[in-house]
């Protein structure tokens, strides 16, 4: 794992699910209800989850899925999640666990990462595009909400 002064990564453990869902209610609550879509993903065994601690105590996390071929693509991989609590947003967490669970991805052999973000989600549209992920298509009415979404993808 990368290191950080202040921020701690690390995988995460079962207990963690009750962050993650807590976390993804109000994180994702925009574009519908994923407080418990998010953390069926984690304990699914088909995804890796980073979590981001300060002293020990969880403040964010990202999830990417396993291996498999996507869109096309072998060895492609989704980032399933990344959230921050809201009073640690903006302090460049999120660019951190994006950059590690990139370094997994590339560690599990996963040669291109895609993403959904909703069009309307400005701030993650841009962390996402200043890590150099680029948009493959829209997908209308992709949210539980009617939102629309933008898939981006990244060759790691």
């Amino acid at each position: 794992m990368d290191k950080n002064p202040e921020i701690e990564l690390r995988f995460s453990r079962a207990a963690d699910s009750v962050f993650i869902r807590e976390l993804s209610i109000v994180a994702f609550r925009p574009y519908g209800d994923y407080g418990d879509v998010v953390p069926d993903w984690h304990i699914s065994g088909n995804s890796i989850t980073v979590i981001a601690c300060f002293e020990g105590a969880p403040l964010g996390f990202a999830m990417v899925s396993k291996p498999f071929s996507r869109y096309d693509h072998n060895n492609s991989s989704e980032l399933l999640a990344i959230a921050i609590e809201a009073s640690w947003q903006g302090r460049g967490i999120g660019r951190f666990l994006l950059k590690e669970i990139e370094n997994v991805a590339l560690e599990a052999g996963i040669m291109t990462l895609f993403l959904h973000t909703a069009i309307d989600n400005r701030n993650a549209r841009k962390l996402f595009s200043d890590s150099g992920y680029r948009v493959w298509q829209v997908k209308k009415g992709f949210y539980p909400l009617g939102q629309d979404a933008c898939v981006m993808a990244k060759k790691l």
